[in-house]
């Protein structure tokens, strides 16, 4: 019953977009924000992490998604925990409700316990 009525305000809402622009709108681009992580005393690593943020544009954008916000931090090493720190995943989540983002893309990839934990 309750899917019911939910398809029904789904059509409806579909049925007064076509009335209004005389055809199906497409579903909403996602909304991206990238985040980096720059390894102290490793040469000059601000290059690498911007060019690496730009690469990480490039593909969000060719898979169709909008980059919305991108970030470094600066680390010693990734914590084990998120893989940024602590401060950031809270700065993270300010920011998804300023921004509206639904993915966030890391420079590198996450173990299952960071995926989990963020």
């Amino acid at each position: 019953m309750r899917y019911t009525c939910r398809a029904k305000c789904i059509l409806s809402r579909r049925a007064k977009s076509i009335a209004t622009t005389g055809h199906l709108t497409a579903e909403p681009r996602e909304r991206a924000y990238l985040v980096a992580v720059e390894m102290k005393g490793r040469g000059n690593s601000r290059w690498s992490s911007q060019s690496s943020l730009e690469e990480l544009a490039q593909l969000a954008l060719t898979a169709g998604a909008n980059v919305v916000g991108r970030c470094v931090q600066r680390l010693e090493r990734p914590t084990p925990a998120y893989y940024v720190g602590r401060g950031k995943v809270q700065e993270l989540a300010s920011l998804r409700h300023r921004l509206g983002y639904s993915t966030v893309i890391f420079d590198e990839e996450l173990s299952p316990s960071q995926q989990l934990n963020l």
